[in-house]
């Protein structure tokens, strides 16, 4: 099993390639849930957050040239504000939304398709 996590390289490589690996167990996961409690009438849903100006992300934007990309990407180029994503996970939450289950929310202010979209400003 060594082998294969040296396989990642340093270690900045090695924790991106973990959390890569989390968040698809975290997505999976909830699709699972889904329909295994559906009949119980529990809704299932994972949330994928961007970068939210709380400490971590402010951290996270101080440390890493890719996160500063990321918030060039999105549509406002600034990060989400948690009262937005606060905002969302409630709406997500509501139970209007009874046919919400077995997907993953993306709030990222369109930081995954910025790249695809625009290439990375003036594409």
């Amino acid at each position: 099993m060594t082998g294969e996590a040296n396989l990642a390289g340093d270690d900045y490589n090695k924790s991106g390639m973990a959390y890569v690996l989390s968040k698809n167990f975290v997505v999976w996961y909830a699709q699972k849930c889904a329909h295994e409690y559906a009949q119980k009438g529990i809704r299932v849903v994972s949330v994928s957050p961007g970068l939210i100006g709380t400490g971590m992300g402010t951290q996270e934007v101080e440390k890493s040239d890719f996160a500063k990309q990321m918030i060039e990407r999105t549509c406002e180029h600034r990060m989400g504000r948690p009262e937005e994503l606060g905002f969302a996970i409630a709406t997500i939450a509501d139970e209007r939304n009874g046919y919400l289950s077995g997907i993953d929310v993306l709030i990222d202010g369109g930081a995954s398709t910025g790249k695809k979209v625009k290439g990375n400003k003036g594409d």
